[in-house]
């Protein structure tokens, strides 16, 4: 099937294709009769190639003088030698060579057709023999012996002795003529030369080769090119008028020479004749296509628009109402397409009139049941009303909820990043300072006193610097959780908040109250002043923070400086750097001897070293704290483990018994469920006795979830472990601790043992613990004993075990033998 628009294109195109072809006739008839001569004079790569044939022979020339002065006859200066030289290449050398020259440093020239003249004066000898030139050109001239039209070339050659001679020749100049005349046989135009000097050397017209120089009068209609043409610049398709006729001129420069600057010259007339024959045979041709072609292309257009008119009358009438009519087209092409939708439309028309009647029926019906909705809708709104009113008030509560602590009612930490963001933006009058404080030992009483005793205290603290603060008109406290709380005061108001912290025990009654129960409660402040360069208010909270736990002397404040933020980011490299320590061995464990008061060794410490590939050493008060904090302290605690292990079972094939050895326990691994069966294990795996592996335990485990504590230690000791209280009499000191907790020996802490002997008071505690442990049955180990005298006074309170560096310093395991060997008796 043919459609409409097939059928348009095929007789659109077969109408295009012959009137196009009748027009491309005639044009072609009128290019190749008028303008195919104008085209080919106007070629100026025909001009170009000339200019480039012209280039090409005069280095051709050059190319073969270069080689006949490579002859050595002309380096050696022989007279005799190099005119047979000469002689004998005049007969053979290129036929364009007039004669071949010779002159050495004097000036004398000889050539091959036996002349001997002085040359001395000729630009070409200068050029050569001043050393400027390697090689010369020279401008043409007319040789006065034969009357010829010639030119030289000469190349440098230096002679055995070093001074410089010529070897050159003299050209005809009919040769490069012969080629510029070849133009004028192949275009309408002509071809001519001339020289840098103006001066035209090849010419159709002999009388101006010669005679005749273009920059010295208006020859060839050049007068107003001179300029350019001296400067070497070329001219394309210039418009001049010559005796009276126009000429069209082109110039190259020819390469290689010179300065010869090659020309051609066209007819205008000829030129301008053909092109307006062209043109007007174009225009009739064009109006001839263009009349012809609207007439087929209107009779074609009509046979197909009236089916299209009769359409849009049938849709005019339809449109008015009339929905019976119906179009006749049989046709199998788009308006046949068109016919048959338009027909099925109407009838769909028609069909959906008859729907919209049912329609509005059911419509009707359907409005009654609206209207009872509509009643049953208006009964709801007032409820909805009542739960809006309610939704209201829980968005106020939860608003208020996310901006305040739910326990203190104090503003939180979401509160006071906005309040900074808001200070930040604004134009403050002076600077704000955050104070963070917290207790810091609170925590570790939390199984003792109870949560809420603690939530109490931390509330109460709260409402006294909230009311402290607020008669003063600086309000600005904020409750930011686990007991921590920051103060955003003026610049001006630190003042007032020393004062208070200093006598926050007076402020706090519960506060004496619990010290009156040994609980120690401690105070520790941290201050940060605002830069408003710092755009990131959490992380101004975090420099207060920071300032906070860097506090040492309590109730007073710690200001923030860059220091605590560098120490701060090198314990987080520790933190990263802790879990790969053991897998790139790092770690190592050495061995403090523990000996009678008759210095013989009856155990040792095992103590854990890090030594870090950046850092050095590092001391396990620092890395310890750390791992705890991290989870890597179960790590640390099995490679210390193991370490021990190994050495005990190495101890005991030396010397046919294990040496009791002790390790430090963390709190987190008393607690840990598994601890217990994880050291059985590897204590039964190295077939070691268990009452010589030592726990030593800080008072710390025991302050901190003390059930857990009790129970752990009572499976370590009915495992058969010996458990030691470590650091005893410093930290969380407590007598109840000795009374709840089944230990075999009390370690007093170095703090001690480095001060009974000058201060009476710690020596009075001294005696205190010595007589307590007797009487308990336990035994006591002295710490950091680092002097005779230190040790001679220890033996003088009781019988008790001593160690330190007055003994030996912690040994490496290779030591700690050496050490052994040395001490057996």
């Amino acid at each position: 099937m043919k459609s409409l628009s097939s059928k348009l294109l095929i007789g659109f195109l077969i109408l295009f294709m012959f009137f196009s072809s009748v027009l491309i006739a005639l044009v072609n008839y009128n290019l190749n009769r008028n303008v195919k001569p104008f085209t080919d004079a106007l070629n100026v790569e025909v001009v170009e190639s000339k200019a480039d044939e012209i280039s090409i022979l005069v280095a051709s020339y050059l190319n073969e003088i270069r080689m006949i002065a490579q002859n050595p006859v002309f380096k050696s200066g022989d007279r005799y030698l190099i005119e047979r030289e000469l002689v004998a290449y005049g007969e053979v050398a290129n036929p364009d060579f007039i004669q071949i020259i010779y002159a050495n440093e004097s000036g004398v020239n000889i050539t091959s057709l036996g002349y001997a003249v002085d040359i001395s004066d000729r630009p070409h000898y200068k050029a050569i023999v001043s050393g400027e030139h390697e090689f010369y050109i020279g401008e043409p001239i007319v040789l006065r012996s034969t009357g010829e039209k010639t030119f030289v070339i000469t190349v440098r050659v230096p002679d055995s002795s070093g001074n410089l001679s010529l070897v050159g020749a003299s050209i005809h100049l009919d040769r490069i003529t012969q080629v510029a005349q070849t133009l004028s046989a192949e275009t309408n135009g002509y071809g001519w030369i001339f020289d840098a000097s103006g001066t035209v050397v090849s010419h159709p017209v002999s009388q101006y080769v010669f005679d005749t120089n273009i920059f010295e009068g208006d020859y060839f209609g050049l007068s107003s090119y001179v300029d350019p043409l001296k400067k070497g610049q070329e001219l394309t398709n210039e418009l001049v008028e010559i005796d009276g006729r126009k000429e069209y001129i082109f110039t190259r420069v020819i390469e290689g020479t010179p300065g010869w600057t090659f020309c051609y010259s066209v007819s205008g007339e000829s030129v301008h004749a053909g092109l307006k024959s062209f043109l007007n045979g174009f225009y009739v041709s064009a109006a001839v296509f263009g009349f012809l072609f609207v007439l087929a292309l209107r009779k074609l257009s009509v046979s197909f628009t009236k089916p299209i008119v009769n359409l849009s009358d049938l849709m005019e009438k339809a449109a008015s109402g009339d929905l019976t009519v119906v179009h006749s087209y049989e046709a199998k092409d788009e308006i046949g397409n068109m016919s048959s939708a338009f027909n099925r439309m109407m009838a769909a028309i028609k069909k959906l009139m008859m729907n919209l009647e049912d329609a509005n029926e059911a419509l009707k019906e359907n409005n009654m049941e609206i209207q009872a909705l509509y009643q049953e809708m208006a009964a709801s709104e007032e409820t909805l009303r009542d739960n809006y009113d309610e939704l209201n008030a829980y968005k106020t509560q939860i608003e208020y909820l996310a901006f305040h602590d739910p326990v203190s009612q104090l503003k939180n930490k979401a509160f006071l990043v906005r309040a900074l963001k808001r200070l930040l933006t604004g134009s403050a009058p002076e600077n704000h300072v955050l104070i963070c404080m917290s207790f810091s030992e609170l925590n570790h009483y939390m199984d003792t006193l109870d949560q809420h005793v603690i939530e109490a205290l931390h509330k109460d603290l709260g409402t006294k610097l909230d009311a402290y603060f607020d008669a003063l008109n600086h309000s600005g406290l904020y409750d930011i959780g686990v007991g921590k709380y920051i103060l955003l005061i003026p610049e001006h108001a630190v003042e007032d908040a020393v004062l208070f912290f200093r006598n926050l025990k007076i402020q706090l009654p519960a506060i004496q109250i619990l010290e009156n129960m040994m609980i120690k409660t401690t105070m520790i402040i941290g201050a940060y002043l605002v830069d408003h360069s710092c755009e990131d208010p959490t992380q101004m909270i975090q420099y207060a923070e920071i300032a906070k736990s860097e506090s040492k002397i309590e109730y007073e404040i710690n200001w923030f400086d860059a220091d605590m933020l560098k120490e701060r980011n090198y314990r987080s490299q520790l933190e990263n750097d802790l879990h790969h320590a053991a897998s790139l061995e790092e770690f190592s464990v050495v061995y403090q001897p523990i000996l009678n008061e008759n210095g013989e060794i009856v155990s040792a410490e095992a103590l854990i070293r890090w030594h870090h590939k950046v850092y050095g050493m590092i001391l396990p008060d620092l890395f310890i704290p750390i791992a705890e904090n991290t989870g890597n302290i179960d790590l640390v605690g099995l490679f210390v483990i193991e370490q021990v292990l190994k050495f005990k079972k190495k101890l005991k094939e030396m010397y046919g018994q294990a040496l009791p050895i002790s390790i430090n326990i963390s709190f987190l691994e008393l607690i840990n469920p598994g601890f217990i069966d994880l050291l059985n294990s590897r204590v039964d795996y190295f077939e070691i006795s268990r009452d010589s592996l030592i726990l030593e335990i800080t008072e710390t485990a025991f302050s901190k979830h003390m059930d857990h504590a009790e129970m752990h230690l009572k499976a370590l000791k009915e495992a058969g472990y010996r458990v030691h209280l470590d650091d005893f009499g410093t930290g969380y000191s407590s007598l109840f601790y000795l009374n709840r907790f089944e230990v075999d020996a009390l370690k007093i802490d170095r703090e001690f043992t480095n001060k009974y002997l000058t201060d009476s008071k710690t020596n009075e505690i001294m005696e205190t613990i010595v007589s307590l442990a007797k009487r308990l049955q336990m035994k006591i180990i002295a710490e950091g004993v680092e002097t005779e005298a230190e040790f001679i006074g220890l033996k003088s309170m009781t019988s008790m075990f001593y160690q330190g560096y007055y003994f030996s310093k912690p040994l490496s395991q290779d030591d700690f033998l050496i050490w052994l060997e040395t001490h057996k008796e």
